[in-house]
């Protein structure tokens, strides 16, 4: 509820003093103003439950920050300070804009504090062109550390940043048009988070990174457990768009996308892909799409059913995946590539590939990527009515003048247990030339090596696999 209320509360202020003190909400908002003019470094002490709905405008306004300066709020814990929305208003509107980063570009840190119930489900929510629940801070730096944030409805991110940091922070059950949670134009970075029960009604259903064309961009994950979250069409958990992604030790479990690919992570477009000693666990990818997209040799499967039941990549320009020391178990996609989808050919962004005008970018595209998986386990991932159980890369296409191409994958001491296929043919699909590899024998597994027309439960590939001597291959099984 908006009150007309006079700010009856006066900032003794001295030119270099820069701590605040606030004991309600109006008194919140005019530090906030100090200190988002006074050209110096401040910070917010908070100690309580403030009511955004109690302010005169609903939420906390935020002047323009023409400056670079760091405005630093800490609360006393995140069960002791709770920043609280009225679930109709953003909790912070502010009126930096995108395109006034570098030339200002202000950092924003919260620490210590749970931040609820901030709403902003549609453009302009409060005028200007914010679009997010907490703070829609597209020309700055935001650094969270030690926060919950929960409950929050966005259209873009319940936080957003041009560059975001987060440390130690949970997410539970916010929900956004695109990234669900967190929300980047450049950098993102997060560790020793989690986040459970977030969703995306597009895509990113915990964190987007829209970094394309930013050669500083990049998202690192660390020693951080998403379960639980959900988006329409890219990413349950992550999507990001051209750029560096990295992530280490951390563990996507029971994530999945409805109506698109990478039920847990997907990577669009060029960049690079590092996974280290992570765990993917019954994540999905499970849309049953458009019937005209399924027939035999369709350029787009992936317009036909879902591709990357944990993990989907855009290789077409050249991305490069490496997969060290982790294991994809139980994961699932209705399309192709239990675990992982590799897909080289147009972009799954336009509407029909089949004609390459939708693909202006990719015409003459020769240039593959080269993947390598090593001490790795696939065990029990399951595709749907193509191919692949485990991982699926797409063959080459050359198609009205466009190219689109597929990557060559090394494998060393990766290990395929139990992946099923609900297909038409046998385990393995390699080129049938490439057979450097020790197999169980037969009447253990049947059909680990068959011709590149098949397709089956282990790998579908149609570019060059490469396995080495000691990657093994068993009980992986066709449903016919």
């Amino acid at each position: 509820m908006k009150k007309s209320i006079l700010a009856i509360y006066v900032l003794s202020i001295t030119a270099n003093a820069n701590v605040f003190n606030p004991s309600t909400i109006i008194e919140l908002n005019d530090a906030l103003s100090t200190a988002a003019l006074n050209a110096e470094d401040d910070t917010i002490n908070l100690l309580g439950t403030y009511l955004t709905g109690d302010s005169i405008d609903g939420f906390l306004v935020i002047p323009k920050i023409n400056n670079s300066d760091t405005i630093t709020i800490v609360g006393d814990g995140e069960t002791t300070t709770i920043l609280q929305g009225d679930s109709n208003n953003p909790i912070f509107h502010v009126n930096n804009l995108w395109n006034d980063y570098p030339t200002y570009s202000p950092t924003f840190v919260f620490k210590n504090m749970t931040i609820t119930d901030g709403s902003c489900p549609a453009y302009s929510c409060s005028g200007g062109d914010n679009e997010s629940a907490i703070l829609n801070g597209v020309g700055m730096n935001i650094e969270l550390e030690n926060v919950t944030l929960t409950d929050n409805v966005s259209r873009r991110g319940a936080i957003t940043g041009y560059n975001v940091k987060a440390t130690n922070v949970t997410g539970n059950t916010n929900s956004a048009y695109d990234g669900g949670v967190l929300y980047s134009l450049s950098t993102m970075y997060v560790k020793d988070s989690s986040f459970n029960g977030n969703s995306a009604n597009w895509s990113g259903g915990v964190v987007k990174n829209d970094g394309q064309g930013d050669t500083l961009a990049f998202t690192t994950i660390i020693n951080s457990k998403f379960k639980d979250n959900t988006a329409l069409k890219f990413g349950g958990a992550i999507d990001t768009i051209g750029h560096t992604l990295s992530i280490t030790s951390s563990s996507f479990t029971n994530n999945k996308v409805t109506q698109g690919n990478g039920g847990a992570i997907t990577s669009r477009e060029k960049g690079t892909i590092v996974i280290d000693n992570s765990v993917f666990t019954n994540n999905a990818a499970t849309f049953n799409g458009n019937p005209e997209h399924c027939e035999e040799g369709a350029v787009e499967r992936s317009f036909c059913l879902s591709e990357g039941g944990a993990i989907s990549i855009d290789d077409y320009y050249g991305a490069m995946l490496t997969v060290t020391n982790s294991s994809f178990v139980n994961n699932a996609a209705n399309g192709a590539g239990g675990a992982i989808g590799l897909d080289g050919t147009c972009s799954t962004q336009y509407p029909d590939p089949r004609f390459p005008e939708n693909c202006p970018a990719y015409a003459g595209q020769v240039t593959a990527a080269t993947h390598s998986i090593s001490d790795t386990v696939f065990e029990g991932n399951t595709a749907g009515v193509f191919n692949s159980g485990a991982i699926y890369t797409s063959e080459g296409t050359v198609l009205g003048g466009a190219t689109w191409t597929y990557g060559d994958i090394d494998f060393t001491n990766v290990t395929f247990i139990g992946n099923d296929v609900y297909s038409s043919s046998g385990v393995l699909d390699v080129e049938v030339q490439l057979l450097p590899v020790v197999v169980i024998p037969e009447e253990e597994v049947s059909g680990v090596i068959t011709p590149k027309e098949s397709s089956g439960g282990g790998t579908s590939l149609l570019g060059l696999l490469l396995l080495s001597a000691i990657s093994l291959v068993r009980r992986n099984k066709l449903t016919q």
